[in-house]
């Protein structure tokens, strides 16, 4: 239902163009050459006509005309000013009359030789053309009135650039009057940015109210007064019926005009600023003095020279002189038209300023005054958008408009009742009614409050100061009220919760109008708060101490008001208005929220505990001194041997440790925020900056004290005492060393559950890695990646070795086995191991057969070594090199022994003894075998041929076709150099095969082994750095499991041709042996070598030392621990080895 309304209702539509259509500037660097110069020489002041307190009667004269006088009485009223200060006004407006314009004739234009003209900066792009829109008939004369007024004041002047833009008219606010707009986006849209951005207007307000009176100024079409650069005029052309014209004054519309005029105002009348005037763009406030000078008797104070003059009146007309002169000198001028000099009563950027204070501007109230009925939810939202500019003036808003709020509810039906009606009525009541917001004055003594009370719907509060009768509310000066809404979670919260996050969102909302307070009083109805202020330890969630540790940052005296006096309790029950749902919602993308303050940051938390954790059943104090609580056993601990020794090193220092420097920096602060909870008051320290004492805030909302100690929060662990550095290593060693020395995880956890210092687990993972006795006992092997290399050419390398056989054949229990690196052809012969029957062997089944070979990898046994001997005496053959290996680089080899014997072992029916004699049929069978990586057998790559088989002969396959007739021997050389040429082709596709088989090869294995790859770079052993050497001979028996797996730690001194380490013991004796990379990995030191031992120092002469650089040779791996302890030992486990008969393995 609806009533029935007479009254007039207020009609809404678009004025300003949507956020979605505007047109962005580009944000790039301004080049020096577009920079906006300005800058005043001489005395702005030296020529200034003097205000005169006896005017002499008022002449016209020149532009200050007897009809613009009446003008100025109009704007003045008749009733503020006495007769003889309206004729000292009317004289300086005379004198000054240079510094007003009533028309476009004189208008004034700032001086060149001060702001030069400006350039439009702009980045590279096509010049645009629009069409423009067609002027209405109706308006054609006028339009074109218009823009010949334009050109006769120099605004307009003709082009014939080949830009073109468009213009429209609009109607002024008069109603009559016509306003041209030039539509200047793509203008805009090349223009680089100018960042300025004007002041907050209700920050300028409040400073021009509460004041005995005022007055504004504004300039004469204020951007016709500034020129632009001929340059970048033609930007602005536009089509006119007088042909082309282009703007000479800065474009309005343009997106960089208002900083720039702004900032132009502001530099004109910066000495001014801020006790006379607060420039906002084209608008000057005039800031009168702050009291009227009263007398005892009540009578306002007069100037000597004239009883007929208030001192007050005096006083603003001085300073209004010299801002019209500061303005006249750089060739400004103010509008006559709009000139209010002064007045008790003015509206100064959009905001009404009395004496009494600020109050809602009149045009609002009037729009307000007029609405009678709301007959739908959208007219509902209009009216409360209306009335929420205002609802800073209005008390208990939230109260009084729930009525209303509930019919804008999603599914709520749409009932306009007597309730509605008497709620939209009381709301315009209170806002005509509305008391004048005091600004608060930051010199006087007298106290500010700030009331604040939290109900379930959101958090009112109110600002005011005490004047005259400090205590009672009567006295008190209100300067604004508030209300902040809270979201579904956060109305759920408990009472005292919600109270205590109450008064932090209102501090947060009036934090800018609390600095500078030095008296301070907050106004709250909940009791509590002082204790929950006082003990954040006991508060039962991280946000509340956070929000506890905001709401400390400010000093201030607690006031307990019961909740039927608190002023503050009505704004508390204002509900959610339309169009607010996401306005002052926390935690809900409110960009306010992420402004507040950085050092109350969100990621950060804290814990309490309502039952204590229990305590360990066994526990000891280390020291009785310190504060730190250490685990401790359930029995003594047993003797450690290495307590009778003496100390070799001095003690390790926490400094050594190696740390990341930001825990250092939080190792620093840990004092100061022990400090800090341990004082009554806090004092930051000397020499902070806002930021840094910012920094400790925040970082001190982590901990608490308790019984003097410093307590970290986790919400995970509950609370853990913090360790000094003093007392970290004692800890580390008590729950490593004297507890089975357990791993990285297990110590980490321990310590994790009771203690916290920055850096805790890097800690633990740096003592424990690098625990001598943890490493030579680790269980670790990395993986080193694979060296892939280029495939040599045939038979250029060849891979041997000697395998045995359990069993004797025609009296032989070896067989050589040698390789193609490239091909992987096989031969082999049973051979008794002796020097001179493998350098027969070889240089009958290698040499002779296959050609040169550059070199043999093996193992470097002494049968191998003896072989080329034997070459190089009976042969004179020395340019065969031996290559070290281990196993795993002899894979070619070691990997065709499982294959030979399986082979001989299934063609001689399971009788080993017969070994030998099928040894020839397994290897021709291993040859003419096609191999996966190759694409063929071993025999087509070294022959080029396929060979023949009984079974092609027996079917005659395609390999073997019948000869049809007899051919000639020249066809036949030529069928056989067809071949040859083929044999080179197919070399290289094999060669890339293998190549790319080796490279998948690399890379599976590098899958296979990514958690223990230990990928190592040029610089990770250099000299001086010490490594534990793999212990092989361990890991293959049986009986030595409790051996340690690693020796060392040795020394690195360098690496020879082979990729193998020279290594020395810690005294300088050098291994005579290099050992293989994949045996040693890096050890962990906790105190670095000073320096790595020069080559004085070691046991073998320089020319020792390089020629074992020189070498390419590794010890085998079997063999590897057994030479290194016979460097250690003498040489003598080996020949005693001998002497007992056993083998190496």
């Amino acid at each position: 239902m609806l009533e029935e309304s007479d009254g007039v209702q207020p009609v809404f539509a678009k004025k300003y163009k949507p956020v979605a259509r505007k047109v962005r500037p580009v944000l790039d660097v301004t080049p020096e050459r577009f920079r906006v110069e300005r800058k005043i020489t001489g005395d702005p002041l030296a020529g200034m006509p003097p205000l005169n307190p006896n005017p002499p009667p008022f002449e016209p004269r020149g532009r200050y005309t007897e009809e613009r006088k009446a003008v100025i009485d109009r704007l003045m009223g008749e009733d503020f000013l006495l007769p003889d200060e309206r004729a000292v006004m009317h004289e300086m407006m005379r004198q000054q009359e240079a510094g007003f314009a009533w028309d476009d004739s004189e208008r004034g234009t700032f001086r060149t030789d001060f702001f030069p003209p400006v350039q439009i900066p702009v980045v590279p792009h096509k010049p645009w053309v629009e069409r423009n829109i067609p002027i209405p008939p109706g308006i054609y004369d006028e339009v074109c009135a218009l823009i010949k007024r334009k050109l006769d004041a120099g605004v307009y002047e003709p082009s014939n650039s080949s830009y073109r833009g468009k213009w429209f008219c609009v109607v002024k606010k008069d109603g009559k009057s016509l306003r041209l707009v030039h539509s200047l986006e793509p203008l805009n849209k090349v223009t680089i940015a100018h960042s300025g951005v004007p002041p907050f207007t209700e920050q300028i307000a409040e400073q021009f109210a509460g004041r005995a009176c005022g007055g504004v100024l504004d300039l004469y079409v204020g951007y016709d007064e500034r020129l632009i650069d001929k340059a970048s005029r033609d930007y602005t052309s536009f089509q006119t019926p007088f042909g082309v014209l282009r703007l000479v004054t800065l474009p309005m519309g343009w997106t960089n005009s208002v900083p720039i005029f702004h900032e132009d105002v502001t530099f004109i009348l910066q000495a001014e600023i801020p006790h006379v005037t607060v420039p906002f763009i084209d608008d000057a406030p005039l800031r009168g003095p702050p009291t009227r000078y009263l007398l005892e008797d009540g009578s306002e104070e007069r100037i000597a020279e004239n009883p007929g003059v208030r001192r007050f009146v005096w006083e603003h007309l001085v300073n209004v002189n010299r801002v019209i002169q500061r303005m006249k000198y750089a060739g400004g001028t103010f509008s006559g038209p709009k000139a209010l000099i002064i007045a008790e009563d003015f509206v100064a950027i959009g905001h009404r300023c009395t004496p009494a204070g600020r109050l809602p501007e009149k045009g609002n109230m009037a729009k307000v005054e007029k609405w009678l009925v709301c007959r739908t939810a959208s007219e509902i939202k209009a009216f409360m958008g209306t009335v929420g500019v205002g609802r800073v003036f209005i008390k208990d808003y939230g109260k009084r408009s729930l009525a209303l709020v509930k019919l804008t509810r999603k599914g709520q039906p749409f009932v306009w009742g007597p309730e509605q009606k008497a709620a939209l009525e009381d709301l315009k009541a209170a806002l005509l009614s509305s008391p004048a917001l005091m600004p608060i004055d930051y010199v006087a003594a007298s106290p500010v409050i700030l009331g604040v009370d939290t109900s379930l719907h959101a958090v009112g509060y109110f600002l005011a100061q005490e004047k005259d009768i400090p205590g009672s509310p009567q006295a008190r000066r209100y300067a604004r009220f508030g209300s902040i809404l809270l979201n579904a979670r956060e109305s759920r919260f408990s009472q005292p919760k919600l109270e205590l996050y109450g008064l932090f969102r209102a501090f947060k909302d009036v934090a800018l109008w609390l600095v500078g307070v030095r008296n301070l009083v907050v106004e709250v109805d909940a009791q509590y708060i002082e204790g929950m202020l006082k003990n954040p330890e006991i508060l039962p969630a991280a946000a509340t101490n956070r929000w506890a540790l905001s709401i400390k940052m400010f000093h201030f005296e607690l006031r307990h008001v019961p909740g039927e006096r608190h002023v503050a309790d009505g704004m508390s029950r204002r509900l959610c208005q339309p169009g607010e749902e996401g306005e002052g919602l926390a935690g809900e993308n409110n960009e306010a929220d992420e402004e507040w303050e950085d050092w109350i940051d969100h990621v950060y938390g804290f814990i309490h505990l309502i039952n204590p954790p229990p305590k360990p059943l066994f526990s000891r104090r280390v020291h009785a001194q310190e504060e730190i609580l250490v685990l401790a056993q359930a029995a003594p601990p047993p003797r450690d041997i290495r307590a009778d020794a003496p100390a070799l090193d001095p003690p390790l220092d926490y400094s050594e440790v190696p740390r990341r420097h930001k825990w250092a920096a939080m190792d620093d602060m840990l004092p100061r925020v022990l400090a800090l909870y341990q004082e009554s008051t806090y004092t930051p320290p000397t020499g902070y900056s806002d930021a840094q004492v910012r920094a400790l805030l925040r970082f001190a909302g982590h901990f608490f004290v308790s019984e003097g100690r410093l307590f970290r929060r986790d919400a995970d662990h509950g609370p853990r005492i913090v360790v000094f550095p003093s007392r970290r290593l004692q800890v580390l060693l008590d729950a490593h060393d004297n507890l089975a020395h357990h791993g990285v995880h297990a110590v980490a956890a321990m310590l994790s559950a009771r203690f916290w210092w920055p850096g805790l687990a890097a800690d633990v993972a740096w003592y424990v890695r690098s625990c001598h006795l943890c490493q030579i006992r680790q269980l670790a092997q990395p993986a080193l990646p694979i060296s892939v290399a280029l495939p040599a050419n045939l038979f250029s390398k060849v891979h041997m070795d000697v395998f045995h056989f359990s069993h004797a054949s025609r009296g032989f229990k070896r067989a050589v086995h040698a390789r193609c690196a490239l091909s992987s052809y096989p031969e082999a012969a049973p051979i008794r191991e002796t020097g001179a029957a493998l350098g027969e062997w070889i240089f009958t089944n290698l040499l002779c057969r296959w050609g040169a070979i550059q070199e043999i990898v093996s193992d470097n046994g002494k049968a191998f070594v003896a072989a080329v001997d034997y070459l190089a005496k009976k042969y004179h053959i020395h340019y065969i090199r031996i290559s070290g290996y281990n196993s795993r680089a002899n894979a070619v080899a070691e990997r065709g022994h499982l294959d030979f014997r399986q082979g001989v072992y299934k063609a001689a029916d399971g009788d080993e003894s017969k070994w030998a004699h099928v040894l020839p049929t397994v290897l021709w069978a291993e040859r003419i075998t096609p191999r996966r990586r190759l694409g063929c057998s071993p025999y087509f790559m070294v022959t080029g041929t396929e060979p023949v088989m009984p079974f092609d002969l027996l079917e005659a396959t395609y390999l073997v076709p019948a000869p049809s007739s007899l051919i000639s021997s020249a066809e036949l050389l030529a069928r056989r150099a067809v071949a040859l040429q083929k044999r080179t082709e197919r070399m290289t596709e094999i060669s890339q095969k293998v190549y790319k088989a080796r490279i998948a090869n690399a890379q599976r294995f590098e899958k296979a082994h990514k958690a223990t790859l230990d990928d190592r770079s040029a610089d990770a052993f250099t000299r001086g750095h010490l490594v534990l050497v793999r212990n092989s001979m361990v890991e293959k028996s049986l009986n030595k499991r409790q051996r340690p797996r690693y020796y060392g730690p040795l020394v690195v001194i360098s690496r020879n041709r082979g990729g193998a380490f020279i290594l020395c013991e810690l005294d300088g004796t050098v291994l005579h042996r290099p050992v293989a990379a994949f045996r040693v990995i890096p050890y962990i030191e906790r105190r670095r070598l000073d320096r790595p031992p020069l080559p004085s120092e070691l046991d073998i002469s320089e020319a020792r030392l390089a020629e074992m650089e020189d070498t390419a040779d590794v010890d085998p791996e079997v063999t590897a621990t057994t030479r290194y302890l016979e460097d250690i030992t003498g040489g003598s486990l080996r020949a005693r080895m001998a002497e007992e008969g056993q083998d190496e393995e």
